[in-house]
C-alpha cells in the first residue's frame, strides 16, 4: 500500500496560520483572567474587612 503525500497547499499553511493566531489568543486572555480574578479578589477581601466592623451612628 503506498501512501500519498501533497505539498503543503496554501490552505494548510492559512490553517498553521489560524491555529497558532488562535493559540497566541487564548494564552493572552488566560493573563487577562488571572489578572481579573486576582483583582476581584483583592475588592472582595476590602469588602469583607469594610462589612465586619460594626455599624456606630
Amino acid at each position: 500500500m503506498t501512501t500519498f503525500t501533497a505539498p503543503p497547499s496554501v490552505i494548510d499553511k492559512n490553517l498553521d496560520t489560524a491555529c497558532a493566531t488562535v493559540a497566541g489568543e487564548i494564552e493572552r486572555t488566560g493573563g487577562k483572567a488571572s489578572l481579573l480574578l486576582a483583582f476581584n479578589g483583592a475588592v472582595l477581601a476590602g469588602l469583607a474587612s469594610v462589612a465586619d466592623e460594626d455599624c456606630r451612628l
